[in-house]
């Protein structure tokens, strides 16, 4: 990723030189083609920086971000940027995401729309543009022919400004993605959107959730769709918009239209009740081309999922269907696994918070022992039980054709029982696909756990396994940890908030001693102690043989000591077999600084490390800890491998470390991505 990622975070007493150092790097830099500024006080002098490099000096920015919840550019920056828009022609992306620039900011980088030839990427919103300054950036469009994505969400634009921008639909030839979510647009505006859709030819996926188009606008939309027979549009998000039961039925309507290009169908959050569903399911019968559609909290209940279990019976084509939270019930569940059963097409299933119950898991279990398209299964937080785990874990263990590679059965109270059928079926079905399993919050303990890392120890499937939240304590962890000493499949396991207290981390540190597979491993539980976190920090410093390809590895100070990232900074200068490619430390003590700056300095040598994150909080009422920054400054002088750096520090961003920094950036020739956030505290 070539990028500068330059986040200056600042109190309201703070000032804005950090950033303005770094936008005026842009000025000499000939190889960053990405600046991201993010969430500070951005002072006229930095935007001005940034708008004559821009339009006079870079010639390599392709991708700029100001994206704030401080102080934005404000009228005056969004002014200075749009007159560097109307020259420069390297630019391709511009986001000013919550920066303030109303609508005499909105009306500046329309201008210079009319005449720009390099942008393909606009993201405006939350700015408060209103009305009129859609209207400017819809009489823009009518004339650009570049510009292929437009973002002017949370602005509230209102009728008059989806109005024009509809206007411009009707004509623009180049525009393919339009997202106007909460803009207040109303079914007014949305009927202006609608009619546009009647026409347009090359518009490919729209966003217009929570406006509250009502069963109006959506019947616009509809109908739009079913005159078009021209039209690309793939994408639509309608979410959050109270169409009710009537505007479902017109999207149902739309649906039936033969050849209809739609692929993707959000209607989340509408309210749509059965009758609205059962409109959806007509449609579904005969579509050949919707691949995806998500009606979540829509209140469809069971007599809705009744009708699109046997829509599913017949449809071809649709590959995911996203249920979630619409209290289906175990009598709606049965029907989607009886469509289960014989459909030949579905690939994703999501039906978490449904109330299923046992009885629901049961009829997807006898569903699994057949079903060999499947590959994702959501039944998150229905309270299926242990007998509900069992009878998904027997469709697992007899279906040796399945193709399920994703099962997210967390939050269903399976318990020790459930988790025991689970791991038989990891056990014995020698074909099984299964990539990834979340069993998170259900209450296994350490039965369950030690028979998950029996099955570990033969399984050769599973890749990523969630155990957060089980109460599996140090006997179960160690179980798990005896079986990543063979096991060579699995690369990403967490067990955080489990209890496993010293013995637990020391059981996985002898692990990781010949592991050479896992990639990223979470114990974060406080009850871990120094100790374990040690003996897992000790193991980088020895070991060349485990952990190598490991692509990430995070750990907490305050948990490993200072001992431990001393051992850590040991590992980054001698050893480069054994470390990760990305390695994360977050301190949360006094001792801290001492360990940060030994990290900082094993960079100067090290030639592996690729991605850093390092942060350090000073002490109460102690004194600042600039060390770090310098150090990890006067590394950046001669590290040739590292390319992103994540610095986070409540002691705050110096304006000398920023100029520092800045003039590092002007030697180093290989940090793509640069983040700095000051977490200031009282």
């Amino acid at each position: 990723m070539k990028d500068l990622r330059g986040y200056v975070q600042e109190s309201t007493y703070g000032d804005s030189s950090s950033a303005l150092a770094l936008a005026k790097a842009m000025e000499t830099n000939k190889t960053l083609t990405e600046l991201h500024l993010e969430s500070f006080n951005i002072r006229p002098e930095v935007t001005s920086a940034l708008a004559d490099a821009l339009a006079t000096k870079n010639t390599t920015l392709e991708h700029l971000v100001f994206s704030t919840s401080y102080t934005g550019i404000q009228r005056e920056g969004a002014i200075m940027l749009g007159k560097a828009l109307e020259t420069n022609t390297t630019l391709k992306a511009l986001t000013l995401g919550s920066n303030e620039i109303g609508t005499e900011g909105a009306v500046a980088i329309g201008k210079a729309l009319e005449t720009n030839t390099s942008l393909l990427g606009l993201r405006l919103g939350r700015n408060e543009i209103g009305p009129e300054g859609a209207v400017a950036i819809g009489k823009a469009l009518e004339t650009n022919t570049t510009l292929l994505g437009l973002y002017l969400d949370y602005n509230k634009i209102g009728p008059k400004g989806a109005t024009a921008i509809g206007k411009a639909l009707e004509t623009n030839t180049t525009l393919v993605g339009l997202s106007l979510e909460c803009s207040n647009i109303g079914p007014e505006g949305a009927a202006a959107i609608g009619k546009a859709l009647e026409t347009n030819t090359t518009l490919q996926f729209i966003r217009l959730g929570e406006n509250e188009i009502g069963c109006e606008g959506a019947i616009a939309i509809g109908q739009a769709l079913e005159k078009n027979t021209n039209t690309v549009l793939e994408s639509l998000e309608l979410d959050n918009n109270k169409i009710g039961c009537e505007g479902a039925m017109a999207i149902g309507m739309a649906l039936e239209t033969p050849n209809t290009p739609l692929q993707y169908l959000s209607l989340d959050g509408n309210d749509i009740e059965p009758k609205g569903a059962v409109a959806i399911a007509k449609g579904l019968e005969t579509n050949t081309t919707l691949q995806c559609i998500g009606v979540r909290r829509s209140g469809i209940r069971c007599q809705g999922a009744i009708a699109l279990g046997k829509a599913l019976e017949t449809n071809t084509a649709l590959k995911s269907v996203y249920l979630d939270s619409n209290n289906i019930g175990p009598e709606g569940t049965v029907a989607l696994g009886r469509a289960l059963e014989t459909n030949k097409a579905l690939q994703h299933v999501r039906l978490q918070g449904n109330n299923i119950g046992c009885g629901g898991a049961v009829a997807m279990g006898e569903a699994l022992t057949t079903n060999t398209t499947l590959e994702y299964l959501n039944i998150d937080g229905n309270n299926i039980g242990p007998e509900g785990a069992t009878s998904i874990g027997k469709g697992l263990e007899t279906n040796t054709a399945s193709l399920l590679q994703d099962l997210d059965l967390s939050s269903n109270n399976i318990g020790p029982e459930g988790a025991i059928a689970i791991s038989k079926a990891l056990e014995i079905n020698t074909t099984t696909m299964l990539r990834n399993l979340n069993l998170y919050d259900n209450n296994i303990g350490c039965v369950g756990a030690t028979a998950i890392g029996k099955a570990l120890e033969t399984n050769t499937s599973l890749q990523v396994l969630h155990l957060c939240h089980n109460f599996i304590g140090c006997q179960g962890a160690t179980a798990i940890a005896k079986a990543m000493e063979s096991n060579i499949y699995l690369h990403d396991l967490d067990l955080d908030q489990n209890f496993i207290r010293r013995e637990g981390a020391v059981a996985f540190a002898k692990a990781l001693e010949t592991n050479t597979t896992l990639q990223s491993l979470g114990l974060n539980h406080r009850e871990i102690g120094p100790e374990g976190n040690m003996a897992i920090a000790k193991v980088l410093e020895t070991n060349t043989v485990g952990m190598q390809g490991q692509s990430c590895l995070f750990f907490h100070t305050r948990r490993i000591g200072l001992e431990g990232a001393l051992a850590l900074a040991k590992a980054l200068e001698t050893n480069s077999t054994a470390l990760p490619t990305e390695l994360g430390l977050d301190w949360k003590d006094s001792g801290s600084n001492e360990g940060a700056v030994a990290i900082s300095k094993a960079l100067e040598t090290n030639t592996t490390l690729q991605c850093l994150y390092l942060s350090w909080k000073k002490e109460m009422n102690g004194p600042r800890e600039e060390g770090t920054t310098l150090a990890i400054v006067k590394a950046l002088e001669t590290n040739t491998s590292l390319q992103k750096l994540v610095l986070s520090s409540s002691d705050g961003f110096e304006t000398e470390h920023a100029m520092a920094m800045a003039q590092t950036l002007e030697i180093n020739s290989t940090l793509r991505s640069l983040t700095v956030k000051n977490h200031w505290e009282n």
